[in-house]
């Protein structure tokens, strides 16, 4: 966690930021509310759940897990049981240590409960990553060594009962009594599984048909490979026939990637019309609002050539060069130029 940079969003919900990747998680827009706002709204979850008795959910880029406990939360505000499977990814462990000790008031806190006891959640949890979530209520945002004499009064408090809880997770060993206290009905239906690994290698090993996947990577210039043309047919594959695809990215090389794919592919607005994303499907009708003019043409600029991943095992170096040089060496027009042609057709 040492490269990680806790920081308190817009809507008071807690967002980090990645020093080695240079990019954050979640904006200062607010973590929930992007989650929200973006991935929920935009993709018709919130309908689809009233309508369904049963949902698959692909969350790529787990992180601290704000896209599954809100869909997790939107569930348990139903009277009715929901039969759910969310297949989680994400590359680094200690967030997902980290994920049920991060609350928000509006999320119920029986799903950070739930997370621990009824999910493969069981991995060696740090004391350290537990001990950052308290501290971070504390004012200081950025745990490492550097801090360890400002942790002190902390450590002095919460060791004993920290560590106790510690050994629980680690050896598995949660008594029976609690967990049955944390169940909760509506939730008795429902399976988080998580995958730690690239998730290139993690989707092909899946086996289900999903109604939603959420594509919640680092920017594209940032991670690359969760972006690439190849990436987006795997998707495709995995994309139930009445799925839908969502993510926050409203990249041309993106969406360009997305319609070679197959996919049939719009932007998401939010109330105020402004633009939080794309939407893609393998169904033309479920994209309420198609891709404009504009941002057709936009897709035939150089801005819109996407990254090319075959082997799904390129680095994000490899892949930059790759597009950079395809880039400079296109004879497609420049999305400047284009831009302002097209600003004097209007």
């Amino acid at each position: 966690m040492g490269e990680v940079i806790f920081c308190v969003t817009n809507d008071s919900s807690v967002g980090l930021y990645n020093e080695v990747v240079g990019d954050i998680y979640h904006s200062t827009y607010g973590a929930y509310s992007e989650s929200y706002e973006k991935f929920l709204k935009a993709s018709g979850f919130l309908s689809y759940i009233k309508e369904h008795d049963k949902i698959r959910i692909l969350d790529i880029c787990y992180g601290i897990g704000y896209n599954t406990k809100v869909a997790l939360d939107e569930i348990l505000k139903l009277n009715k049981v929901l039969d759910t499977k969310i297949d989680a990814l994400e590359y680094d462990k200690s967030l997902v240590n980290i994920s049920p000790f991060i609350t928000h008031q509006k999320i119920d806190n029986v799903i950070n409960k739930f997370l621990i006891c009824n999910t493969n959640y069981h991995s060696q949890m740090s004391f350290w990553n537990i001990l950052a979530y308290f501290y971070k209520t504390r004012g200081i945002l950025h745990i490492n060594w550097a801090n360890l004499t400002l942790l002190c009064p902390l450590i002095r408090k919460f060791y004993s009962a920290l560590c106790r809880f510690q050994h629980n997770i680690y050896y598995n060993y949660i008594p029976f009594r609690t967990k049955m206290g944390l169940k909760t009905p509506k939730l008795n239906k429902t399976t988080v599984t998580f995958h730690f690994d690239d998730a290139r290698q993690s989707i092909l090993k899946l086996q289900s048909k999903y109604n939603f996947i959420f594509l919640d990577a680092f920017t594209p210039k940032k991670l690359p490979t969760l972006w690439s043309y190849e990436f987006f047919k795997e998707l495709y594959k995995l994309l139930d026939e009445d799925g839908v695809l969502v993510t926050y990215s409203s990249s041309a090389a993106v969406r360009g990637a997305m319609l070679e794919a197959g996919f049939f592919v719009g932007t998401s607005f939010d109330a105020n019309k402004k633009v939080i994303g794309t939407i893609a499907a393998k169904k033309k009708n479920l994209i309420k609002n198609e891709l404009s003019e504009f941002d057709l043409g936009l897709i035939k600029t150089r801005a819109g050539i996407f990254y090319r991943d075959e082997n799904l095992n390129a680095t994000e170096a490899n892949l930059t060069a790759r597009r950079d040089d395809e880039v400079r060496n296109s004879d497609r027009i420049t999305s400047s130029r284009y831009k302002k042609d097209y600003a004097k057709k209007i």
